[in-house]
């Protein structure tokens, strides 16, 4: 029968009512159909029979198939992309996993909606993140395009389950953060360690202090993993509720160390944000300086210092002379300098005497902008220090802050035999040119000592080279160019090039010095290598011929500790000049 034939028979009812009739049996339905065309939607909610059951009975009732007409009159939903299906690499067997199976999806979407939506949750959880996700952000999609209580009963069914998918909820609370079941359903999830936890707290922090009711009473579970979990809601919001502070502030001293600690980590990360004072977290700090867990002492430490606290110095110098710190010891010597600057450079100079720390110490205290006379009396002694790395920088940093000795001079000559390691903090002070720049600071009294020791045939010959490499410009000009000049023929390479780099940096004499520039590219000693190609590439101009040498000094695997990185960076210059050059000829 026709679908117009019994639309009209509405038994005292109107057109546009809304109440869904009972279905009924198949044999009713195929002799005298009493019922108006079904809607995919109304199919839906016969929740006791089966999907094709369903379909079976909308197609005997209007002769036609219902579900993909009505399916036309719904939004389109738009199934999010997988998560590192864009990445440059190759797909990996999970990425293409999860493309396989949201290709399911878009189908199961199309052809039964309600299973779709099920394997959806279920697969919230599964091993594949990329599956993990997609299905998490799938159910956000569906929600946007078709509202939540197109999907909600199925969602709510599920989350009754305490081994749901934590990605349920959080996909529900990401759409309408008020929704209280999945908000509760998020809050037991904190009982769980992990991955699932971290969610959880995550979410629940963006929803923001609305949860802090409930946020309070996980704060005060007896479970410890809820605790810590609840903790680490407040460590990532944005917008902190002011009632939870005390109660944060009481975990400090809470048995369990873990949770101390993780209390302690979150105050220092919301210690700029609205409510917290000093006179709130000030007491329960100076407690957590007693902790027996050391890491717990240093945090509290640091923070106290920050705020000028002096009763964070002894804890936090206990901590740079111990051994194998947690916590970086240039972050601690930062927070001994902002707790009390005179007795933190006093430990800086106790640092600086001893040899594994030298490095650490000297480099910060290179870079104050002062130090006091007693300070750089204190660092005068270091330079009688039976290891040459301390005596070395001492002389750097008195030359740095002061009017060096003629022992401080003698160090730094000595020093610029040293290399700068790369793998230290702060390696922006690199130690061969603080040397130099030491030399160059104060060329009028040094310049004597340096000429004698470029003289000295029982210096080693690549200090010697060095010392020609720096010698200062600045000071009696014509007698280091005479200097310079006869170095350009001395019988010791090293000192050659050394003098040569001297000159093509202040641009002198350059028609001599760059074949001698191009000896030394072409050596065996990387050194030199690295001299000739961090000198050649600020020249205008470079012969063609030196190409293959640049080309091979970036083939090899060699590395020189003193320029590092920039010999490569110059050699990567160089070579794309001199290829221009060569296509232009």
């Amino acid at each position: 029968m026709a679908l117009d034939s019994f639309q009209n028979k509405s038994k005292g009812e109107t057109e546009k009512s809304n109440v869904p009739p009972t279905a009924p049996d198949r044999k009713t339905a195929a002799e005298k159909p009493t019922v108006p065309f079904f809607t995919e939607e109304e199919i839906h909610r016969q929740e006791n029979l089966e999907q094709e059951h369903i379909l079976l009975l909308a197609q005997q009732i209007n002769g036609r198939e219902p579900c993909r007409e009505a399916q036309q009159n719904l939004p389109a939903i738009r199934l999010p992309g997988v998560p590192g299906e864009k990445s440059d690499g190759p797909i990996t067997e999970r990425v293409l996993e999860a493309k396989n199976f949201r290709q399911k999806i878009e189908t199961m979407l199309q052809q039964n909606f309600p299973s779709a939506v099920s394997l959806l949750a279920d697969s919230c959880g599964h091993a594949n993140t990329s599956i993990a996700l997609f299905s998490k952000n799938a159910l956000k999609s569906i929600m946007e395009a078709r509202g939540k209580d197109n999907i909600y009963p199925v969602l709510k069914q599920k989350m009754q389950n305490a081994s749901a998918p934590v990605g349920i909820g959080v996909a529900i609370c990401e759409f309408d953060p008020s929704d209280v079941i999945a908000r509760e359903f998020l809050f037991e999830k904190l009982r769980i360690e992990g991955e699932e936890g971290q969610d959880a707290a995550i979410t629940l922090a963006d929803i923001g202090d609305s949860v802090t009711p409930r946020l309070l009473q996980a704060l005060n579970d007896p479970s410890v993993t809820v605790r810590k979990s609840a903790v680490l809601v407040i460590f990532h919001q944005e917008n902190l509720s002011e009632s939870v502070i005390p109660t944060l502030i009481k975990l400090v001293q809470d048995p369990d160390p873990s949770l101390r600690s993780l209390a302690v980590g979150t105050i220092v990360r919301i210690l700029s944000r609205k409510g917290l004072t000093d006179a709130q977290v000030i007491p329960a700090l100076r407690t957590a300086l007693k902790d027996p867990i050391q890491d717990i002492r240093i945090q509290a430490a640091m923070i106290l210092a920050s705020k000028k606290e002096k009763d964070a110095f002894p804890v936090l110098k206990e901590h740079v002379f111990d051994a194998s710190p947690a916590i970086p010891k240039v972050m601690v010597l930062a927070a001994l300098m902002s707790a009390d600057e005179n007795q933190g450079i006093s430990v800086l100079l106790q640092l600086l005497g001893n040899q594994i720390l030298s490095s650490y110490a000297g480099k910060i205290l290179l870079g104050l902008p002062s130090m006091h006379d007693d300070h750089i009396k204190e660092c005068t002694k270091l330079l009688n220090a039976g290891d040459e790395h301390i005596r070395w920088w001492a002389a750097r940093i008195i030359a740095h802050h002061s009017t060096p000795n003629e022992q401080a001079i003698r160090c730094l000559i000595e020093s610029l035999a040293d290399t700068d390691h790369f793998d230290l903090p702060l390696e922006q002070i690199p130690c061969f040119s603080e040397s130099a720049n030491g030399l160059e600071r104060h060329a009028a009294i040094s310049l004597p000592h340096i000429l004698q020791a470029l003289h000295d045939e029982n210096q080693p010959e690549i200090l010697r080279g060095r010392i020609a490499n720096v010698l200062p410009l600045n000071a009696n000009t014509e007698k280091v160019l005479t200097e310079l000049h006869a170095s350009l023929n001395d019988k010791s390479l090293h000192i050659r090039v050394g003098a040569a780099a001297n000159l093509a940096s202040a641009g002198n004499d350059l028609e001599r010095v760059i074949p001698i520039l191009l000896d030394g590219l072409k050596s065996d000693d990387i050194y030199l290598r690295s001299v000739a190609v961090v000198t050649l590439h600020v020249l205008p101009h470079v012969p063609p011929e030196a190409l293959p040498a640049v080309q091979s000094f970036l083939v090899s695997k060699d590395k020189d500790p003193t320029f590092g990185p920039l010999a490569r960076m110059a050699a990567d210059n160089l070579v794309s000049r001199l290829s221009d050059t060569k296509e232009k000829q």
